[in-house]
């Protein structure tokens, strides 16, 4: 049997607090061995997932897992050999799929933020702006998949996109 990617791979205090949210909440029970049904097919091929998935990339990594669950529901072939995209979809209409996700900046929304919080944030006061912030965040993460670095600037391994 595959081992839970809900077993730690990291301190306690590294975790985010969604992933020990999931993890440690009974009514989580459900979406937890879900998750961990589709994890057993899905092939880590970055090496990082894990630690990603229980960390700051909770978020992105989760969205990563549900595309990869839907693509299989729907029957799709693809080709997960190499890290970058992360998902190419082969057969009579191949096409490659990079997923990313656009979150507020790190110090804008601590770990340990009272989730009511977090829930009165989801409508924004003012929706324009609002608007283009999500077009200025969704850019920037764009560019870093381009430029293969991540949030925090950091180069990392794999081909960069050359347009």
């Amino acid at each position: 049997m595959t081992r839970s990617r809900f077993a730690p791979v990291v301190p306690e205090a590294k975790m985010n607090r969604r992933f020990r949210d999931i993890r440690d909440t009974r009514a989580f029970a459900a979406a937890r061995q879900l998750m961990d049904e589709v994890f057993a097919d899905f092939p880590d091929v970055d090496h990082n997932f894990v630690r990603e998935f229980q960390t700051g990339g909770f978020t992105p990594r989760v969205l990563e897992l549900a595309v990869f669950a839907y693509l299989k529901e729907q029957g799709y072939d693809l080709d997960r050999t190499s890290p970058t995209p992360d998902f190419a979809v082969t057969g009579d209409a191949p096409v490659a799929i990079e997923v990313t996700t656009s979150n507020p900046p790190e110090d804008a929304d601590p770990d340990d933020v009272d989730p009511s919080v977090g829930l009165r944030r989801l409508v924004p006061y003012d929706l324009p702006a609002a608007g283009r912030e999500f077009v200025l965040q969704a850019g920037k993460a764009l560019r870093r998949k381009l430029l293969k670095r991540d949030a925090a600037g950091r180069q990392t391994p794999g081909k960069r996109y050359e347009p």
